[in-house]
């Protein structure tokens, strides 16, 4: 008997190596409190973008490391086949450290802004799992009792993404993810966010 496991409306997440990864090295920074009107957990975040006289990224760093994560994302669309007439159009640092998070949340824009096309997540220092939730909420509704290893990750309510220091990963910006706060943390922990525009 012939059986197939089609992946019907699979999400598109793409991962990859940052290749300037060990461009781009930073200090560890104490634990405080910078959290955007909005948000909730504690962090340390330059949402919605790394300003020209931040106290912890140059300008020239930032306007660097911008540009190299582009030439990535462009290489990598382009050979998925995929545009690569890309431009960031934000990029900020969040930085957690024990207890500190971020709480669910998607990067779509508000009503008359030009939606992201993808978003993304440079993972520099102290690494750890961004959890993505499952976007279709009713597939719980119709779980079978018995769910086996084979079908499991069909059934799944998250997916926390394996990564390590220099990965990128792009998602699509309507996919609501979160950070945990993990009272265990022992170093800091430092992402950089961005989102992605089509050129006209």
């Amino acid at each position: 008997m012939s059986i197939e496991l089609i992946p019907l409306f699979s999400v598109p997440v793409i991962k990859f190596k940052f290749s300037k990864h060990n461009k781009y090295t930073f200090p560890d920074i104490g634990k405080c409190e910078n959290i955007p009107d909005g948000w909730e957990l504690s962090l340390n975040s330059s949402f919605p973008n790394i300003e020209d006289n931040d106290s912890f990224i140059d300008s020239a760093t930032r306007d660097s490391l911008e540009n190299d994560l582009l030439i990535d994302i462009k290489k990598v669309l382009s050979t998925l086949k995929l545009s690569s007439s890309v431009f960031l159009k934000s990029l900020w640092y969040n930085i957690y450290h024990d207890n500190q998070g971020q709480e669910a949340h998607d990067h779509i824009c508000g009503a008359g802004e030009t939606n992201n096309y993808w978003s993304g997540i440079y993972y520099n220092k102290g690494s750890s799992p961004t959890t993505f939730h499952n976007a279709h909420k009713y597939m719980k509704l119709c779980r079978p009792p018995e769910v086996g290893e084979i079908m499991s990750e069909f059934y799944n309510d998250m997916h926390s993404a394996k990564v390590e220091d220099g990965d990128v990963i792009l998602f699509p910006p309507w996919l609501v993810h979160e950070v945990i706060p993990d009272k265990k943390r022992k170093h800091m922990r430092l992402t950089f966010t961005f989102n992605v525009g089509y050129t006209e």
